[in-house]
Order: structure tokens, then C-alpha cells, then sequence
């Protein structure tokens, strides 16, 4: 038995949550949004080997006393009908006296899972923002219950691939796997806009994987094992991030494979070095500040260039599937209160200003945003994953030439306002539709530079064809 009066005590004069407990004022079964979040904690800690929900005890460790006990029948079905799942808990309550006053708290703990549980659906708070993610990990880290990062599901997949009995479906397998690696890819993004870097196994695993399967087709995994030195019976855990290498190992890495010489001590994606380090890009960047570029030195060229790539790869992304629907939406179609945010963006950045046009008027113009956006919208053509279409446009520009980097930034960034501790990007695409204007231009690409032409408004281009 995990619980006792003891325990609670002990839970207690932490003063402050941690990784294998977390205080809860109350635990509810109704409404169904405080329900989920109790669930997300109940998920992450089972996850992570277990865990203890203490009850009636406030985040800053002061006892309120509970108001309504939990039947754990209850508690159990609740849990079966959201994740489709059974697990095993225990559920105590205990009267005690405290500062004069008595109480009643409980403590619930949960038991390590068998297997990894997920959820089968997507849980909202009632803003719609996600609780719980569909078939999404979650672990206790740092005193919360978050989603398992690569370095996370990296050691989850070792631990249970160690454990005698445990058997993995193919499905749960290739679950851990995909989110492995989609976590670490958008740990390594996050890492490759703003230049940090940490030395670790996972990083090196990262890029000898890439060095592997992306930089040569010549050799087999075992032979660049020993073309680098590393000890066979090791191999496996040298490429997935469970063993430190020699320096032996990066120097002839280094050579072998004709490497910049901090390749393994920057961070990279693909080929591509940060783009804060990147002089056309940063400067391409700082050419479209409008406001004091003194503001850049305060907030950090990092966080400038995070927020850039970020921002420009959702707002295309948004701008290409419009610019692609068959069909066009009015007014009424928005009066509807379970719009998604998707068609309300749709409506209140595009469709808005072009209302009044009449529809051989609305179509030709989208052709002609199509053909002066004609370079931009080829990328990801072919969706071959189910990824956002803002994260492939994100992951396509950070593996892309410099070249292509920099034109992609002039051809579709208008100017970059920059306040004391925010930034506003202005679109060229969303300028020309919100005022209703025709542009044509060109690109000269021996400067970086975009120079427009004519400047038409879509009234008048329309009465002269």
C-alpha cells in the first residue's frame, strides 16, 4: 500500500509540488474540463512510474480540507470512458487536526502503467485550447505534467524495452517512435532559430543519423561505425543517444565526411548552420525594420529571428490554403459560433475586405496572387505527412539555401515593427488583399533586392481589361 497518514505528511512538508506528487485544492468529475486536467496529471504520472495526487492541499502547500469525497468507483469509470482505458489506483481520505482546525484530505495514488496510455481524442478547456493532445505522451518533468519531449520517450522506450514480459504492439511502437522524433525535430527548430546549443547524446545521435542516411549513401551503419572507431557493441547505443562519444569519434567524423570543424558542437539542421549567425539572412531580416533597429539589441536578434520564421511560416501557410479554395465565404457562413479558428482567420484577414466583389472579380484576383506568390506556394506541394502545413513550410526554410532563404523573406514580409516587448510582421499578400490593390515586381537576386513596379488598384485593373 502507497498511501498512509504518514505519506501525507511527508507530501506535505515539501511545501512545493514535485515530480512524483502534485497539490490539488479539490478533485472533480463535473464539469468535464476540470476533470481532463486532473486526467492529464493522472496519465503523465502513471507515464512516468507512478505518482501521488494529494487532495485538499492548496500549490503553496497550505491544508484546505476537501469539501466532497471521491468514490473511486466513480473516479475509475470516469477515467475508463476518457482515455478507454482501466488503470490502478488507490484512494484514501483522512480526517486530521491542524492549526486548530480539522480537515479532511485525501491522497491518490497512481500506479505505474503497464503499457504507455494515450488519450484517443483531443480534450479542450472551455477557451478551446487543448487539454489533452490525441495520441499524445505525457510525463511528470520539472514538477509538472507535460508533453515527452525526444529525450523523454528516448528513455521511456529503453525502460520498457528492458522489462521482462512488457510487449510492445506495433502500434504503440511506431506511436513512441514518431513522436521520438517529431519532438525532437521541433526541440531541434526551436534550437536551430535562436543558436543554442547543448552537447549531449541526443544531439550527437541526431547528427550522426543525418551524416548516416542524408550526407552519404556509401556506407552501411556498421561500416561508419568503424570508419569513426565506435565500439560495436555499442553502436546502437551511439546512435540513439545513449552514449557519449570520444573525441577520437568527431575528429574523424570531421574528416571522413569533409565537415565544418564545430559541426558537432552547433546547432544545425540538415546542412544549414543557425540563421542567427547567417549574415544575409539577419540582414535581410534587419532591412525590414521599419521602427529603431536599437530595438533588436533589446529584445535579442534570437528572438527576433524565432518570432520571423515562426509567425511568417503560419501566416502563409494560412494565405496558401486560401489562395487554393474553390470556393469563397460570405458573411453568413460566419454567424455561426463553432466556426474554427482557421475560418474565422480565413474571414477576418481575407474574405472580409472582399466582400463586395463580384465573383469573376474575387477569382481573378486570386489567380494573380497566385501567379506573384507563383515560387513561395511551391513549397510542400506533396503533403506526405500529417504535420501542419506551417510546421513543413517551417522545416522546409530551415533546411533551404540561403538563396532561397532571403528571397522567401522580401517576397512575402512587408516591413517588421518592433515595441518594447513585442513584434508585429506586415505581409505583402495580406497588404495587397486587405486594400484591394494589383502589384507586379521583380526580384533581383544578385542583391536581395524586390523592387515593385506598378501599383494598381483592383477597381481600376478590372475596368481596363
Amino acid at each position: 500500500m502507497f498511501n498512509s497518514i504518514e505519506k501525507f505528511y511527508e507530501l506535505l512538508g515539501a511545501k512545493s509540488e514535485g515530480d512524483l506528487w502534485d497539490y490539488k485544492e479539490e478533485v472533480h468529475l463535473n464539469p468535464n474540463t476540470a476533470f481532463i486536467e486532473i486526467m492529464k496529471d493522472i496519465m503523465a504520472f502513471g507515464n512516468s512510474g507512478g505518482g501521488w495526487i494529494v487532495i485538499g492541499v492548496s500549490d503553496d502547500g497550505l491544508i484546505k480540507g476537501v469539501r466532497r469525497k471521491l468514490d473511486i468507483t466513480m473516479l475509475l469509470e470516469k477515467i475508463q470512458t476518457t482515455i478507454g482505458q482501466s488503470i490502478n489506483i488507490e484512494l484514501n481520505y483522512y480526517n486530521i487536526e491542524w492549526n486548530k482546525d480539522s480537515f479532511v484530505v485525501g491522497l491518490l495514488y497512481i500506479y505505474d502503467f503497464e503499457k504507455i496510455i494515450t488519450s484517443s481524442k483531443t480534450y479542450h478547456n472551455a477557451k478551446g485550447q487543448p487539454i489533452i493532445l490525441m495520441d499524445t505522451v505525457y510525463i511528470r518533468r520539472n514538477s509538472s505534467s507535460r508533453q515527452a519531449n525526444g529525450e523523454d520517450l528516448t528513455k521511456l522506450i529503453f525502460k520498457l524495452k528492458n522489462i521482462d514480459g512488457y510487449k510492445f504492439s506495433e502500434d504503440g511502437l511506431r506511436l513512441l517512435e514518431r513522436q521520438k522524433y517529431y519532438s525532437q525535430e521541433v526541440k531541434l527548430i526551436d534550437d536551430f532559430l535562436t543558436g543554442e546549443f547543448k552537447f549531449n547524446t541526443i544531439n550527437f545521435a541526431d547528427k550522426l543519423t543525418y551524416i548516416y542516411r542524408g550526407k552519404q549513401i556509401k556506407y552501411s551503419k556498421q561500416e561508419i561505425g568503424i570508419l569513426l572507431g565506435l565500439e560495436m557493441d555499442y553502436l546502437d547505443d551511439y546512435f540513439e543517444g545513449r552514449r557519449f562519444p570520444k573525441l577520437e569519434h568527431i575528429l574523424r567524423a570531421i574528416e571522413i565526411f569533409d565537415l565544418k570543424h564545430d559541426y558537432f558542437f552547433q546547432t544545425t539542421y540538415l546542412d544549414n548552420f543557425p540563421f542567427v549567425y547567417n549574415a544575409l539572412v539577419t540582414h535581410t531580416i534587419l532591412n525590414k525594420v521599419e521602427t529603431d533597429k536599437l530595438f533588436v539589441v533589446n529584445l535579442g536578434i534570437e528572438k527576433v529571428v524565432k518570432k520571423v520564421f515562426y509567425d511568417l511560416s503560419y501566416e502563409f501557410a494560412i494565405f496558401k490554403k486560401w489562395v487554393n479554395l474553390d470556393s469563397r465565404y460570405t458573411k453568413s457562413a460566419f454567424d455561426n459560433s463553432l466556426n474554427t479558428n482557421f475560418e474565422e482567420h480565413l474571414f477576418n484577414k481575407y474574405e472580409k475586405y472582399l466582400l463586395e466583389l463580384e465573383d469573376e472579380i474575387y477569382y481573378k484576383f486570386k489567380n494573380h496572387l497566385k501567379v506573384q506568390f507563383y515560387k513561395e506556394l511551391e513549397i510542400n506541394q506533396i503533403n506526405t505527412d500529417e504535420r501542419p502545413l506551417s510546421e513543413k513550410i517551417l522545416f522546409s526554410l530551415c533546411s533551404s539555401s540561403t538563396e532561397k532563404v532571403c528571397k522567401f523573406l522580401n517576397e512575402t514580409i512587408k516591413e517588421i515593427k518592433l515595441f518594447s516587448d513585442k513584434i508585429k510582421i506586415e505581409y505583402h499578400f495580406l497588404y495587397e488583399i486587405q486594400n484591394k490593390i494589383v502589384r507586379t515586381r521583380n526580384y533581383l537576386e544578385e542583391n536581395y533586392e524586390l523592387r515593385f513596379i506598378e501599383e494598381i488598384p483592383l477597381a481600376n485593373l478590372i475596368k481596363t481589361e
